[in-house]
């Protein structure tokens, strides 16, 4: 997956004809491949996420991911986010996603 086809697919989820994004948003990742993006594309992810979430109730987001590059990446997407309001967290399985984003804010 590149940085043009992720920035895409965030852009079609928060923007689309029929999308309205839900308090809580999951993400899975388990069988994405983002050999493609460095470090300094995943900042621009967060940036580029953060500018065109306009949910009124910002809620939790959850990126589930089994593969260690796409973990490691997704970490790195967490640390650029700049909005004390957004709860981000990273998971290895959808379990622990669900549950976290079950929970009400601490």
């Amino acid at each position: 997956m590149s940085f043009d086809e992720v920035q895409k697919a965030i852009k079609q989820f928060y923007e689309g004809k029929s999308s309205q994004p839900t308090k809580h948003i999951l993400w899975d990742l388990r069988s994405a491949k983002v050999d493609r993006i460095r470090s300094k594309e995943a900042e621009d992810l967060a940036f580029f996420a953060a500018s065109i979430d306009k949910r009124k109730d910002i809620g939790k987001t959850a990126i589930v991911a089994s593969s260690d590059l796409v973990y490691e990446v997704a970490k790195i997407f967490e640390g650029y986010i700049d909005n004390p309001d957004i709860q981000f967290d990273v998971f290895r399985s959808i379990d622990k996603a669900t549950e976290w984003l079950g929970k009400d804010p601490e």
